[in-house]
């Protein structure tokens, strides 16, 4: 019987088809549906996302060619947020078929791949994944080569710096503030310096830290809702997290996270230079 009249049977049934997407990125696990309504599979639900849809599923003997475009609307944080991290991503999809009022709810895995880049297509954020035949086609950041470590501080993932902030961040207390320069009680506790580069928070606000001396820190700009909180009250609490100086000292002794360091300390400061060769 061919696939038209199996098709016809399924409507008459009332059998709708129902794709269910599951998609991993850097471990934690995100499921949607291309659904009218939220769908429950195996325990899990999978959200309703209106617009989610995917192309042409091309499974063939050319490797380099193997894998499907999955479309979500532009406004889709979980796609746009492909979209903002350009490089090394670790995401994996599978994508299933079943059948909606199917009292079994058998899917069957049609596709299952990792990946490899992303773009805006015809007003949607479209992912691209490819089985695992194509991984040298993964984007990946490039290594810069430089003396000093050229990771974010606090970034998480693959190939980044991997300090958690939490374990270097103290709950310190606000005594007066002058334009830009806070002055903090505990932060003349350490050594001139530890906080600059850091980070200060006041609940959902944050402000990088350029310097830091005794008590005092100097902020990128002022954050108008501690001035404004500190001028009704005289003190208020803020979140301190330590700064790095991107040196193997500081990573190795501060940090204890020298596994992670991304400088290169032992090249030449001009590598062209005659002395070198």
């Amino acid at each position: 019987m061919s696939t038209f009249k199996h098709f016809l049977i399924d409507r008459i049934r009332a059998k709708f088809p129902v794709w269910i997407y599951t998609f991993t990125r850097d471990g934690v696990t995100s499921r949607f549906t291309a659904a009218a309504e939220d769908f429950t599979y195996s325990g899990d639900t999978y959200t309703a996302t209106p617009g989610l849809h995917h192309g042409r599923i091309k499974i063939s003997g050319e490797l380099s060619d193997n894998g499907v475009d999955v479309h979500f609307p532009l406004g889709s944080t979980f796609a746009e947020d492909f979209l903002a991290r350009r490089g090394t991503v670790q995401s994996t999809l599978v994508i299933r078929q079943g059948w909606a009022n199917d009292p079994g709810k058998n899917f069957n895995q049609r596709f299952s791949g990792r990946f490899v880049g992303a773009r805006i297509n015809n007003l949607t954020a479209a992912l691209r994944y490819e089985t695992a035949g194509t991984l040298l086609r993964q984007g990946v950041d490039a290594g810069i080569i430089q003396q000093p470590c050229r990771h974010v501080l606090y970034s998480q993932g693959v190939g980044r710096c991997n300090a958690v902030r939490a374990t270097f961040t103290k709950t310190e207390t606000v005594t007066a503030i002058d334009g830009d320069t806070v002055t903090v009680t505990g932060a003349a506790s350490e050594a001139a310096d530890y906080y600059s580069g850091g980070i200060l928070k006041y609940g959902a606000a944050e402000r990088w830290i350029l310097k830091h001396d005794g008590g005092q820190l100097l902020l990128e700009e002022s954050l108008p809702a501690l001035d404004d909180a500190f001028a009704g009250s005289g003190s208020e609490s803020v979140d301190l997290s330590a700064g790095c100086p991107l040196t193997r000292t500081a990573c190795n002794d501060r940090f204890a996270n020298i596994v992670n360091f991304g400088g290169f300390p032992f090249i030449a400061d001009n590598p062209f230079h005659r002395s070198v060769f």
